[in-house]
């Protein structure tokens, strides 16, 4: 455990004397951390939208067809609830029962909705999340071993979550190292399950704002690695010890590090192809294509080369590749029809 300290804080001190990056750049991680932050907390949680539709509908607004659209509200309530978080941080914030619950409430909406469920004997059913609101009924899951783990009951929530907040003002006045206390945060917080649902999300989020608060970048917990990450979890409450947990969410925010430190040497981030998930990368000439046909659905080729770079001859090409996939079509004529995707 000691090792990823070291280098964590190595890293930050490398970053620190690269600091400040300029605003282009600055914007350009930026936006790139928070596309992968998004799809990767929620798909985690199995939210079926792709890395490259999450891209779409945060830049454009844009929607792909047949995705359900509980979907997309997850996405956009996740983005609201980083931009809360990081406001909290520029302001100081204590994190207290009223700051968790109305982050809930950002994060799952402001209205209660009703999901699929079973009862106790198995059989289909649906119950009713209030967000904002502290769980009503109690909450389990099966673990990797076939065992079903209980958390916290839900008269135990308030209480539990006090002495949650407690610890972390203590460990705050003890000036324990941030990652250490965001990972156990993060890990008592799952324990509790507070929530009826959205609690993994809450908990990564609540980690990345600890993390904030002491200086370092968010951790982005890659899709591709959800067994290491559960299977981490999973270790600590068998053993009681979370060091592989903070391990390895240590090496996230030192992939984090790594990428800002490329952006601050002048690299394309969004050719990046670091750990932090299947590499969104700069888009790719297919896909700023299909970007192109969104903005203005009567785009000529000629246009398409002029605003990506490249010859209308590689364009056309790319369009080719585009139909056989069956992701997009042109309708009418070249001179007065338009460009849809399927």
């Amino acid at each position: 455990m000691r090792n990823i300290l070291k280098t964590l804080d190595k890293l930050q001190a490398e970053l620190a004397a690269l600091r400040p990056l300029d605003a282009e750049t600055n914007a350009r991680l930026e936006q790139k951390l928070n596309i992968e932050l998004n799809w990767n907390s929620n798909a985690i949680e199995g939210n079926t939208l792709t890395l490259g539709e999450t891209r779409t509908f945060l830049l454009y607004g844009i929607t792909a067809k047949g995705k359900p659209f509980r979907d997309y509200l997850e996405i956009a309530g996740h983005n609201e609830a980083l931009d809360y978080v990081a406001a909290a941080v520029r302001n100081q914030e204590p994190l207290t029962h009223s700051f968790c619950r109305f982050l809930h409430k950002i994060l799952l909406g402001e209205k209660p909705f009703r999901v699929k469920a079973e009862t106790p004997d198995g059989q289909p059913t649906t119950r009713e999340i209030c967000p904002g609101e502290y769980k009503q009924q109690p909450n389990s899951v099966m673990t990797s071993t076939g065992q079903m783990f209980h958390y916290a009951p839900p008269g135990e929530v308030p209480s539990r979550m006090a002495d949650l907040f407690d610890w972390y003002n203590q460990q705050l006045a003890m000036k324990t190292h941030g990652l250490l206390i965001a990972c156990e945060f993060h890990y008592r917080f799952v324990r509790i399950h507070p929530f009826d649902d959205g609690n993994g999300r809450m908990a990564r989020l609540l980690m990345n704002l600890i993390l904030m608060q002491h200086g370092y970048p968010v951790a982005i917990v890659p899709m591709k690695k959800r067994k290491e990450y559960i299977a981490a979890l999973e270790i600590a409450d068998a053993s009681g010890e979370i060091a592989d947990f903070i391990n390895f969410i240590g090496l996230c925010v030192c992939d984090t590090i790594k990428l800002t430190i490329k952006a601050a040497h002048g690299e394309d981030v969004w050719q990046d192809s670091s750990p932090i998930s299947s590499p969104i990368g700069s888009p790719t000439t297919a896909e700023r294509i299909l970007d192109l046909t969104r903005e203005n659905p009567g785009i000529s080729t000629a246009q398409m080369g002029e605003r990506i770079g490249i010859s209308k001859r590689a364009v056309l090409k790319q369009i080719e590749k585009l139909k056989l996939a069956g992701r997009l079509r042109r309708v009418g004529s070249a001179k007065s029809g338009h460009w849809e995707e399927i």
